[in-house]
């Protein structure tokens, strides 16, 4: 594809910006010691960018998304490591809607959930009798608080419009949709949920870290990143931006391209200035958090 001038230049630009991103991950993918500077998913991010195709429109397009998405997973790795990881439990336990004494551990999550999607005949009841049902299942494992577990996630589910409501009078029945009738579903449905009030809230976790918060392991990383990508918006690397600069400034870490980091546009534009643009910002957050873990 032949471009004019001024299109090549900045072709030309992105090019040079995919190869400093090259440059700045070598050193950590190369070396082992090194490896943990950067996350599972934020490396397969990087891997995923510098292989996409960008000469049509539709491509350019996908792969500001992509930039966006990694600037943003970049911004918030960096907030989180200045944050007290206590911190971030207590603010995550704090809203999803649960008492400074409650905790719902992954696995009574797990088998909460398990036992809401294999309910005999999924019949509706009344929540009382729901909450109850499942309180028989769970006792054993949780002995100590299955009631207020169970409620809790009963109204997170319920919140994420897993039930059909019946009124009855003054009374609720509840069933629940035929979609989230398996584990999986019900799974996926649940963590989705949390993960978009936490997000509604102007909370930040990484994927790591609420993977280990609803499973008890890092192993499902991925699939919590992949939930927090499809519930940000393009406002979201904004935002982020913005926290990055008040914990800048917070830290007291030298900041020489404040001017350059607030000129992100959240206008998804598929002309190739606004990815030269995002590219270089993204640049930017990549060298502040490399440094920061270095140090």
């Amino acid at each position: 594809m032949k471009f004019d001038k001024d299109t090549k230049l900045i072709f030309n630009a992105v090019e040079s910006a995919f190869g400093k991103i090259s440059l700045e991950i070598k050193p950590i993918i190369n070396n082992k010691q090194c490896q943990s500077i950067l996350s599972r998913s934020m490396i397969r991010k990087i891997f995923s960018l510098l292989n996409s195709q960008y000469i049509d429109r539709a491509s350019r397009l996908k792969v500001l998304k992509a930039i966006r998405s990694l600037g943003e997973h970049m911004c918030i790795d960096f907030i989180l490591r200045c944050q007290n990881p206590q911190q971030v439990t207590d603010n995550f336990r704090s809203v999803i809607g649960l008492q400074s004494d409650q905790f719902l551990e992954p696995a009574v999550q797990e088998i909460v959930l398990q036992s809401i999607a294999s309910l005999k005949d999924h019949s509706t009841l009344s929540n009382k009798h729901l909450v109850h049902s499942v309180v028989l299942q769970v006792g054993a494992n949780d002995p100590n608080g299955s009631k207020p577990s169970v409620n809790r996630i009963v109204n997170l589910l319920s919140d994420a419009s897993c039930f059909q409501v019946q009124q009855d009078g003054d009374s609720l029945s509840m069933k629940l949709k035929s979609e989230f009738q398996n584990y999986e579903s019900l799974r996926r449905a649940y963590d989705s949920h949390i993960m978009q009030v936490v997000m509604k809230d102007g909370f930040y976790i990484s994927s790591e870290q609420s993977s280990s918060l609803l499973y008890g392991d890092k192993q499902h990383e991925l699939s919590m990143q992949s939930i927090i990508d499809k519930l940000s918006t393009p406002g979201s690397f904004s935002q982020a931006i913005q926290q990055l600069g008040n914990v800048l400034k917070k830290f007291g870490v030298q900041n020489n391209d404040e001017q350059r980091l607030s000129n992100n546009n959240q206008e998804y534009d598929s002309n190739w200035t606004p990815i030269e643009t995002t590219l270089n910002i993204a640049i930017i957050i990549l060298k502040f958090l490399i440094n920061f873990k270095h140090h």
